[in-house]
C-alpha cells in the first residue's frame, strides 16, 4: 500500500529471512525507515547493505546524505567520496561532499568540489549557486556574481539567487544599481519580505533617490510596525528631505525599538 512504510518495514524483514545476503533489501528497508525519519535505522540498514555490497554506490550515497541530514558531516564526506571511487561520474556526489565542506567551513574544498560537479555536469544549477554562496563567504564578490549569473541563466525564475547574495554583493561593490534591480525582480515574486524592501531602501538613499527610501521603509513598516532600522532609515532620509519633524519622531521611535539612533537624534533634532 503506498504509504505504508511500516507495512513495507513488516515486507522487507520478512523478505530479509528467506535472503538475509540481499543488499538491496536493506537498500530498501533504509529508504523506508527514513520515510519514519528513522536516521539510525537507516544508517544500519545501510551499513548492512554496504557489507554485503562493497561497490553499492546508491547505499553509500544514501547513507552520506543521511549522515549529512543528522549532522555528521565528517561521515558524510567519507560516504560521498567512496561514492565517487565507485563511480566518478556522480556529479551530485561531489556535490555534496562541497555541501559538508560548507558546514565544516572549509570554503576552498568546498569551491574544488563545486567545480569537480560542475566539470561533470555543466549545467548543473545548484553547484553554480552554492559555489557563488561560497565565494560570498570568501568575500570574492565578482566572482560570485558570476555564479549567481549563471545559475540565474539556467534557470530564470531561480529568485533565491537574486535575494540571497547577488544583490548584496552587487550592493558590497557599490553597483547600488544593480542591487536595486536584482531586489526589485525578487519583490515582483515576493512582496512580503521586509527585508529587501530595507535593503533596496538603503541603496535609493545611497543613490539620493530620498523618496524612494521613503516609500520602501513604509512597505517594510507596513509589513513590520516594530521594525527598527526601516524608522531609521526613513528618519535620515526624512531630514534630507527638509522634514525634521517627521524624521526626528522615525529617529525616536528607531531607538525606543533598540536601534542606535542616538548620535543622529543629537546631530539633527536637539
Amino acid at each position: 500500500k503506498k504509504g505504508d512504510y511500516q507495512g513495507a518495514i513488516k515486507d522487507f524483514k520478512s523478505a530479509q529471512k528467506i535472503n538475509p545476503k540481499n543488499s538491496i533489501i536493506f537498500y530498501k528497508l533504509a529508504q523506508s525507515k527514513l520515510k519514519l525519519n528513522n536516521y539510525s535505522g537507516a544508517i544500519e540498514d545501510l551499513t548492512k547493505a554496504i557489507e554485503l555490497n562493497s561497490n553499492y554506490e546508491d547505499a553509500y550515497f544514501l547513507r552520506g546524505t543521511t549522515k549529512y541530514e543528522t549532522g555528521n558531516y565528517l561521515g558524510a564526506t567519507e560516504d560521498f567520496i567512496s561514492t565517487t571511487d565507485i563511480n566518478p561520474s556522480n556529479s551530485k556526489a561531489y556535490f555534496n561532499i562541497g555541501n559538508c565542506k560548507i558546514e565544516l567551513k572549509d570554503y576552498s574544498l568546498a569551491i574544488y568540489y563545486y567545480n569537480k560537479a560542475i566539470e561533470i555536469n555543466p549545467n548543473f544549477q545548484d553547484a553554480y549557486y552554492n559555489r557563488g554562496k561560497t565565494k560570498y563567504l570568501k568575500k570574492d564578490y565578482k566572482n560570485a556574481i558570476l555564479d549567481f549569473d549563471k545559475a540565474i541563466e539556467l534557470s530564470p525564475n531561480f529568485v533565491e539567487a537574486y535575494y540571497s547574495n547577488r544583490a548584496s554583493c552587487k550592493f558590497i561593490i557599490e553597483d547600488y544599481y544593480g542591487a536595486i534591480s536584482d531586489w526589485s525582480i525578487f519583490i515582483e515574486n515576493n512582496k512580503f519580505d521586509k527585508n529587501i524592501f530595507l535593503f533596496r531602501a538603503k541603496a535609493k538613499g545611497i543613490l539620493g533617490d530620498n523618496r524612494g527610501a521613503i516609500e520602501d521603509c513604509n512597505r517594510a513598516l507596513k509589513l513590520s510596525s516594530k521594525y527598527a532600522e526601516a524608522y531609521y532609515i526613513r528618519g535620515v532620509s526624512k531630514i534630507i528631505l527638509g522634514d525634521k519633524t517627521g524624521g526626528c519622531q522615525d529617529l525616536s521611535r528607531a531607538g525606543e525599538l533598540g536601534y542606535d539612533s542616538y548620535d543622529q537624534i543629537r546631530e539633527y533634532c536637539n
